[in-house]
């Protein structure tokens, strides 16, 4: 979700759904990576969440554009006019350490 499209990108997605629609977005949880990056002493750790602030990069697209956390994002859906918006911490893969989010608004 680049940060200067994003806007453009969810009154569009807005736009396409039906009334009651859901929206769903993913995101690595910024905030929660730079302070786990500054608790850590370890190289291999600081590298991992390095991965997860700017994308893996091993092909092409493999790159974050931007930085997200829980009150940005929920203020941005609402600025595009959505409701109901809830930011939750994402716990469904092991790999993430719960370091993403997943907001969740509807039309």
């Amino acid at each position: 979700l680049p940060g200067r499209k994003a806007p453009a990108v969810l009154f569009e997605s807005r736009r396409v759904l039906c009334d009651g629609g859901q929206i769903r977005v993913a995101v690595p949880d910024f905030l929660k990576m730079c302070n786990e990056y500054v608790a850590r002493d370890l190289l291999e750790s600081k590298a991992l969440l390095m991965r997860g602030i700017y994308g893996s990069q091993v092909h092409e697209g493999e790159y974050h554009k931007s930085g997200w956390d829980s009150s940005t994002l929920k203020n941005l859906l609402e600025s595009c006019g959505f409701k109901n918006v809830s930011v939750r911490q994402d716990t469904g893969r092991e790999e993430a350490e719960n370091l993403c989010i997943v907001a969740e608004a509807i039309k």
